[in-house]
């Protein structure tokens, strides 16, 4: 969910719920609940820039150009991905995780924010098929021009259905509990914290991994996220292994306030928030346990998105019955979990 400033909100009103540590010294007593889908996009980001970062002229131009060399380079980025997230599992986080998926049932209010991004998408689409034509008829072409939209059309392009299969074989294969969540993944990484609401004791969890804030709001102890840092000429980087980490229990106002103060100042499901709000205003407004500030009646619904109903969110743990023979014998899947299984 983006909510402009919240970081800066929460450290100015609550420092004691951010702490700053490294990936090394992370330390969780329990089970990570990772929002599946917003760190494939991380790491996707991550790995096309990489490979584009990488790309000499001449194979900047033959992407343009040549239709077989852009398979072949999606090949090299899903490789450069699929390592990138085995990795970060193994290796980071010891295994210690519940992947979670988002599910099919997404609240009809993110609509709005979903259509503004397939907009995006498809204005970086038109983008790129303009160039593979101008490239036709370009004398001297500039590369760097080229680079840039081959990297935003790169970037902008999202994990396909098999990627998502073949990343879920993989971390079934390597013993890695995977979820598919009945609506917004999001939301029941949060849920698989509140042990009431799990049923499964292998998939009980202590904190989330998400580059969001949502599941603060749905109710999780604690958030982990990579801390942006800046580099040489102001460009961020997340490849520090610096973390930052929100601890819910300090944020000394009810969630149902700070529920409020969020969806007022602006989020997924009211993108512009409400009319003249931003942070410091919703929370003088909402934020105090004493307030009595009336929330915007037609707004309503959206509060009631962040509560939990059991017996309507059942989650699906997948296994690797679900997938088909073609899936496990792919070779990508046979190299991953002979190297990490």
């Amino acid at each position: 969910m983006g909510i402009t400033g919240f970081a800066k909100f929460i450290e100015e009103n609550f420092p004691n719920a951010i702490q700053n540590t490294t990936i090394r010294n992370l330390q969780i007593s329990g089970r990570i609940a990772v929002d599946g889908f917003n760190e494939c996009y991380v790491q996707m980001h991550v790995s096309k820039t990489s490979v584009v970062k990488r790309m000499v002229a001449d194979e900047v131009f033959d992407f343009f150009r040549n239709t077989s060399f852009r398979d072949e380079l999606t090949t090299r980025v899903r490789k450069i991905w699929l390592t990138r997230i085995v990795d970060f599992i193994v290796t980071d986080l010891k295994r210690n995780v519940v992947w979670v998926f988002d599910g099919d049932n997404v609240p009809k209010l993110k609509d709005e924010t979903r259509a503004e991004r397939r907009e995006r998408t498809e204005k970086i689409k038109e983008e790129m098929n303009r160039f593979v034509e101008k490239y036709e008829k370009d004398d001297f072409p500039n590369q760097a021009e080229y680079r840039k939209v081959l990297e935003e059309y790169l970037t902008s392009r999202p994990p396909t259905f098999e990627d998502y299969q073949i990343l879920t074989t993989i971390l079934i294969s390597i013993g890695i509990p995977v979820v598919k969540a009945w609506g917004e993944g999001e939301k029941t990484c949060a849920r698989l914290c509140i042990p009431e609401l799990t049923n499964d004791p292998e998939l009980i969890c202590s904190a989330v991994w998400s580059a969001d804030v949502d599941s603060i709001l749905f109710g999780a102890p604690v958030l982990i996220q990579r801390k942006r840092s800046f580099g040489p000429g102001g460009k961020e980087n997340t490849e520090s292994g610096q973390l930052r980490l929100f601890l819910t229990k300090e944020i000394t106002i009810p969630l149902p306030n700070l529920i409020k103060v969020c969806v007022a100042s602006g989020c997924d499901y009211l993108p512009k928030g409400i009319p003249g709000m931003g942070l410091k205003k919703a929370f003088k407004n909402y934020g105090p346990e004493t307030s009595t500030t009336e929330f915007p009646q037609e707004h309503q619904a959206i509060l009631n998105i962040f509560s939990h109903d059991p017996e309507i969110e059942k989650d699906t743990k997948l296994t690797n019955e679900t997938f088909t023979e073609k899936i496990l014998t792919d070779p990508l899947v046979k190299w991953f979990t002979t190297m990490y299984g």
